[in-house]
């Protein structure tokens, strides 16, 4: 999975870091919750930064979750950007500089053996099922593909600083809108949306709200057979294939047997040939553009 992730071709352009934040900030507050108060800073005048604006978000998004995990009776969570002006001997030359994001908590911080094993793949302070042990991994291997880097600094009691440094760019930043009037003017459906991991259903959601439709959420598959039963006006089901108590294969044969005819999609990181059903089927991880297709031929 990491090697995959380090792998991958980023669709890099030049992202303004504050419309980035501030369009996030209604999603961070939601994934965090009432209990923790969470503010954005970002200082005047800041160059855009050459990234792929998606895996941003979703890096950010992953750190924001796990900063309320670490803050389990409620805290403080800010956002700040700036121009990075630590040293830059470690990271790769750039013209332009670097601007820092940092994700600042009021959790119960690391100690010292576990910040050093903090981006180790697999590592975890976590309870078993609570989590993988990639994100932070996944976040420091985005960093570096992007030719910046990814520092962590905590201690007992006193919190943890999550800090992206990323390239500064001078290039034009890119104007969205009429990309974004086309998905408007889409006719809107309304998908039932399954999968067990909440990072990944809230992005592909967004995706799909972005997209101009309606989403159901289910984070089961037992959960998505009973908002099949009692909503009617589903246009399709979206579903993840490796689901724990169902999978993904398991929903769709369950669906078929109750007599629906309801268009399915599949949504899974197997190669297509792995998996013998007859459904459509995306590949895991894909853009805002794959998935518009991806409908349109469901």
């Amino acid at each position: 999975m990491l090697g995959f992730a380090r792998k991958q071709a980023l669709v890099t352009t030049a992202v303004d870091v504050h419309d980035l934040l501030h369009g996030m900030a209604d999603l961070i507050a939601s994934s965090v919750g009432s209990t923790v108060g969470v503010s954005i800073e970002v200082s005047d005048g800041l160059p855009a930064i050459l990234v792929d604006a998606n895996q941003l978000e979703l890096a950010i998004l992953n750190l924001c979750i796990n900063a309320k995990d670490a803050m389990t009776g409620g805290g403080q969570l800010k956002i700040v950007a700036t121009k990075f002006a630590g040293s830059a001997t470690r990271l790769p030359s750039n013209d332009q500089g670097f601007v820092s994001i940092a994700i600042i908590d009021t959790g119960i911080g690391m100690d010292a053996e576990t910040l050093a094993k903090a981006i180790e793949p697999f590592f975890s302070t976590k309870e078993v099922g609570k989590g993988t042990g990639l994100g932070l991994s996944m976040v420091h291997g985005f960093a570096a593909q992007t030719g910046g880097a990814f520092n962590l600094t905590s201690s007992a009691g006193q919190g943890t600083t999550a800090e992206l440094i990323l390239p500064a760019t001078s290039k034009q930043i890119e104007n969205a809108g009429n990309e974004m009037e086309s998905h408007l003017n889409a006719q809107s459906s309304l998908f039932l949306l399954v999968d067990d991991e909440p990072l990944v259903r809230m992005g592909t959601a967004d995706m799909l709200e972005e997209l101009g439709h309606e989403v159901l959420e289910a984070n089961s598959g037992a959960e998505a057979l009973t908002l099949l039963a009692s909503r009617t006006g589903i246009k399709a089901v979206i579903t993840d294939y490796t689901m724990p108590g169902m999978t993904g294969a398991e929903l769709i044969q369950r669906i078929r047997e109750s007599g629906s005819q309801v268009p399915i999609l599949l949504v899974t990181g197997y190669a297509a040939r792995d998996i013998d059903l007859d459904v459509p089927q995306l590949t895991k991880p894909f853009r805002l553009a794959e998935l518009e297709q991806a409908l349109e031929a469901l």
